[in-house]
């Protein structure tokens, strides 16, 4: 698979200086159908997803053809549930056609294939965040559909494995550039280890866990408000100490389902809140979204409308498995917007505390809207105040006073990746938020989160009448690009074309298709942002490193 970049990748200024680079901080490349160099470990999602990020044969087996996992046709491909397209085919075939796949909004399949983030990291990606993720109810939801029982569906036990897969990863980037640490996939897991591999011109990799039940703390809801906590503080300290020895470093206290440590952020009506039942043995229950500043930008506003009705349309395992475990009973709900009426428990303030005092770089987004008020007022007892992320769109609601706060702190808030118009619309809120914050004289930073091998999408063309990408383009010269470029090696973009088959991708036409797409989305934020937009995003490595050395060093040696 070529990278179709010509260019040496740029090196830093030395360690004690800014790094020059972007970050993603929200990413999901451990994501596999295997999660193992040797075929020992088992698939990712309960087998729905297909594609591995490395092989050792290649990438005619990394991403050959999917019949093994979506059958014939692509029939039993779990994303016609998310597009509730139950009927829908596809060409099973990749590599080296990829007639169907991958596609911005087909999300079983590996949109991180390691040619595809090499072509990232020689735009100028510096530091990624790579999450080990799971959702125990919707991975059990993928072993019946992708007729994988044997799968493991196990939280923290999946969320592990992809992590320790990343140092598989690792390796195998090394072999291809000579041998032991001479690759560009570096893991680290301290702040002065990540400027030291920027330095290098290297990608310095984040690992963090982003699941529902974080620690294995679960809970089981009982008739008449009682519940049954799955975790106690012991539990909890050691499952940290745990994700500390494997490297992890940032993490998510909550994701998608409610637990013993308190709501997630509602921002899905219907199959999530289903989901939430099939784990816990209860439907969300709501309440009405505090006032906020309506009038100002939110990075997303709160609550949703939520659905009464099973989703899912026809015969298919998600609508089947749903009515048979609620018995055809299905929640009520008022009009309007609605948020969790669940907030952090004290278990979860204890689990918080736990992991400030470690150092760990804590996550909002997921987090139930009035959690986040929780969140934040606990991190503004710590002297100084405990900084935290926000790392791709803050589901649940993230309103304009919370932002504020968050970014006071020393935050840092990157929006789900879109095209380039979306990500310039997010720096105009980000600029409002830092002024209300008085932050102006500060280093403006944005990146972003691509969620890649996630299941929230990835952004389409900019359409309209955008000024189109022209191939090939040129990074690091010419407009927009400042002084402090002109001393970096110029890059050269080429359209990503394979040879094999003739087969491209073309931003314009395609959005972002898989995460070799980075490239060409830097060009996009150029040509809608100019220089302005390019510095927030080349200095965005730095923000996060800067607010990860401000959690990191507290209790931790430098």
């Amino acid at each position: 698979m070529p990278t179709a970049m010509e260019g040496t990748p740029y090196k830093g200024r030395g360690e004690n200086q800014p790094i020059i680079g972007f970050a993603d901080t929200h990413t999901h490349m451990g994501m596999s159908s295997e999660m193992s160099l040797d075929g020992s470990v088992g698939p990712s999602a309960g087998g729905v997803l297909y594609g591995e990020v490395v092989h050792r044969f290649g990438i005619p087996h990394a991403l050959g053809s999917c019949e093994g996992f979506h059958g014939p046709n692509g029939i039993r491909d779990a994303n016609n549930i998310l597009e509730t397209t139950p009927g829908a085919q596809h060409d099973t075939q990749g590599w080296p056609t990829f007639v169907d796949w991958p596609r911005r909004n087909f999300l079983t399949h590996q949109v991180m294939y390691h040619a595809w983030v090499e072509r990232a990291w020689r735009a100028g990606l510096r530091v990624m965040v790579n999450h080990g993720t799971n959702i125990a109810a919707l991975c059990r939801v993928g072993q019946t559909y992708s007729g994988k029982p044997e799968a493991d569906c196990d939280d923290m036990s999946v969320a592990s494995k992809q992590v320790e897969y990343l140092y598989d990863v690792q390796d195998y980037v090394d072999a291809q550039f000579g041998g032991p640490g001479k690759g560009w996939y570096r893991i680290v897991k301290t702040p002065a280890e990540a400027r030291q591999v920027a330095n290098e011109g290297k990608l310095a990799v984040v690992l963090g866990v982003e699941v529902a039940q974080v620690f294995n703390c679960g809970v089981t809801m009982l008739p008449g408000g009682t519940e049954i906590r799955k975790c106690d503080q012991t539990q909890i300290d050691a499952e940290i100490e745990k994700l500390w020895a494997l490297g992890a470093r940032h993490v998510y206290p909550f994701h998608d389902i409610d637990s013993s440590l308190g709501g997630a952020g509602i921002f899905s009506g219907d199959v999530i809140n289903f989901l939430n039942f099939l784990d816990t043995g209860a439907f969300w229950k709501t309440t009405e979204c505090r006032d906020f500043p309506k009038n100002e930008p939110s990075v997303r506003e709160p609550g949703t409308n939520m659905t009464t009705a099973v989703p899912g349309t026809g015969s298919n395992a998600l609508t089947t498995m749903l009515l048979e475990a609620v018995g055809g009973i299905t929640p009520l709900y008022p009009d309007g917007k609605r948020c969790n009426a669940r907030t952090v428990t004290d278990l979860g303030k204890y689990a918080l505390t736990a992991l400030m005092n470690r150092g760990f770089v804590i996550d909002i987004d997921h987090a139930a809207y009035h959690s986040k008020d929780v969140m934040l007022d606990l991190a503004e007892t710590m002297n100084p105040p405990y900084p935290m992320a926000s790392s791709h769109d803050a589901h649940g609601g993230l309103t304009s006073d919370q932002a504020v706060r968050m970014l006071k702190s020393g935050g840092v808030i990157y929006p789900y990746k879109g095209n380039g118009i979306k990500h310039v619309e997010f720096l105009e809120k980000l600029k409002f938020w830092r002024n209300k914050a008085g932050l102006n004289n500060t280093l403006l930073g944005l990146g972003y989160g691509a969620d890649g091998n996630g299941f929230g999408g990835h952004p389409g063309p900019r359409g309209g009448n955008s000024v189109p990408v022209q191939y090939p383009f040129t990074l690091f010269r010419g407009e927009g690009w400042g002084s402090r470029y002109q001393s970096l090696p110029a890059m050269k973009v080429n359209l990503l074309t394979i040879p094999e088959s003739g087969k491209f991708w073309h931003i314009d036409e395609v959005g972002m298709a898989h995460y070799g797409m980075v490239a060409d989305f830097v060009e996009e934020v150029r040509l809608e942002g100019g220089g302005e937009a390019i510095d927030a995003l080349y200095n965005s490595a730095e923000t996060y490193v800067r607010m990860w050395e401000n959690v990191y060093y507290r209790n931790n040696p430098k």
